[in-house]
């Protein structure tokens, strides 16, 4: 419910801010609505001039920026905007550039498990490589460490050599994506890239790229360029190429 009320409210126009949201509440069980929210937000916005926050937000910091708080009958919710620099405004994007900061005990590997599950079964009868991309933006799901446990499971990482035969793999890999009760599975999987993207950290998002050890189809992924994992190495080593910043020619500081 909650990611699709984002996906709704990510429908605002407006080329001059990203949308912080600090609070939300959802007071029902029901779908909110987000028409009567998206009119309200966007008339709001037209109040403020970008130019003059920056200016504001330079001398006395990021305190004075606009907060907006609006509700129905099913959500509330409390916002602050933050001015686009100059050149970030020539065009529509998603404008929610950050989320409402939560805590958890444990972590998210099941739903990331979950998600890759559904997208390998959807896909298995493709007659070329194939990679699952997954954008986790699941709170629970918030370092190397949760994914890597989703991915090579928790057994394969409590060491840290180097397997030279499937059989070693396979017996570390008890129940990992690429392994079910000591066998491969999805091997018409190549490998899986799971990000943690928001509009406002493209070019400092983190990324996480795994090689199956067991596909049956050939990809080269070091012609790809992205880091990635794989079991010819230690779990902690990955094989670099790119990051995003270089990737998309946006400067780590893009938003200042």
């Amino acid at each position: 419910m909650r990611d699709n009320f984002y996906d709704d409210l990510n429908k605002i126009r407006t080329s001059k801010f990203f949308i912080q949201i600090e609070e939300i509440e959802f007071k029902t069980g029901k779908q909110p609505s987000t028409l009567g929210l998206i009119n309200s937000i966007e008339s709001e916005l037209e109040k403020y001039d970008p130019e003059i926050l920056t200016i504001q937000v330079e001398k006395y910091g990021f305190d004075i920026l606009p907060k907006f708080e609006i509700e129905n009958e099913d959500v509330s919710l409390k916002l602050k905007f933050l001015p686009k620099k100059k050149s970030a405004r020539k065009e529509f994007k998603r404008p929610i550039g950050m989320f409402p900061i939560s805590t958890y005990w444990g972590g998210g590997e099941e739903n990331l498990k979950k998600a890759i599950e559904l997208k390998a079964k959807k896909f298995k009868n493709l007659d070329k490589p194939f990679l699952i991309c997954i954008n986790t933006l699941d709170e629970k799901t918030t370092d190397k460490m949760d994914i890597d446990f989703s991915i090579w499971g928790t057994k394969a990482l409590s060491g840290k050599t180097i397997f030279e035969t499937k059989k070693e793999l396979i017996s570390n890999f008890e129940q990992s994506i690429f392994v079910k009760n000591g066998k491969p599975r999805l091997d018409y999987l190549n490998g899986i890239l799971v990000s943690k993207i928001y509009p406002s950290n493209i070019p400092n998002a983190k990324y996480y790229f795994y090689k199956n050890p067991f596909s049956s189809k050939d990809l080269d992924f070091d012609k790809i360029g992205l880091n990635y994992n794989s079991v010819a190495y230690k779990f902690d080593n990955e094989n670099h190429g790119q990051n995003l910043d270089s990737i998309f020619n946006i400067s780590k500081d893009w938003l200042v």
